[in-house]
């Protein structure tokens, strides 16, 4: 079962609505799209009228598409496609890389500063050698901004699903009528259901930091 989260902000779960998958496609080198199987529980998040994030145990490539019957509470019930656009598996290492961009974009923003070139190409990069270079540009490891980046991390951690993957999804065009019909009147008025919050994640590089 996939349930629905409030927002980017919170873990807090919504009473009344709720949704299985009950298909997922995935995109072949000829265009075709094969049926996988899917064990496991998920989350909703981010839900808007075009798309919503979605976190889950399993690593829903980007073109795959998702079948959901979504659930609510007063008895009404339709499917919906979701295309996934991206992917991020959600282990120590990505979670701080996150982070870390969150940190520098946040220090740009409080200075006033417009972001060089080569540091924006940077941030934008998911990559572990870019974030190498961003730990060593902006010297990452210093005291004050190990506990800033733990800060960020514990907040990241209460307030997202505890699930291995974290994908970005839009609802397929066709799906949108019933997309709507079905989320908007019952998210605004869904009570919420507090979960129990995460452990705090372990310091990353611990031998780092004791430097």
């Amino acid at each position: 079962m996939f349930h629905f989260i409030k927002n980017s902000t919170s873990s807090d779960r919504f009473k009344g609505i709720s949704a299985e998958l009950v298909e997922w496609l995935l995109p072949a080198a000829d265009g075709s799209k094969s049926s996988g199987p899917y064990e496991g529980e998920g989350a909703l998040q981010d839900t808007s009228a075009s798309g919503t994030g979605l976190y889950a145990e399993q690593d829903f490539r980007p073109g795959s598409h998702i079948r959901l019957s979504v659930t609510t509470e007063p008895g009404d019930s339709g499917e919906v496609l979701l295309e996934v656009l991206w992917t991020r598996h959600q282990d120590q290492d990505n979670i701080t890389s996150i982070c870390i961009r969150q940190m520098i974009f946040g220090q740009y923003e409080a200075d006033g500063q417009d972001i060089e070139t080569d540091i924006l190409k940077l941030l934008h990069n998911p990559s572990r050698f870019a974030t190498a270079d961003l730990i060593q540009h902006f010297s990452i490891f210093d005291h004050r901004h190990l506990k800033t980046l733990e800060q960020l991390k514990d907040c990241y951690q209460k307030s997202h699903p505890n699930h291995a993957y974290r994908h970005g999804t839009r609802i397929v065009a066709g799906s949108r009528e019933a997309w709507a019909a079905l989320i908007q009147p019952i998210l605004p008025k869904a009570e919420p259901v507090k979960e129990e919050a995460s452990t705090t994640m372990q310091q990353f590089n611990r031998r780092q930091a004791r430097r």
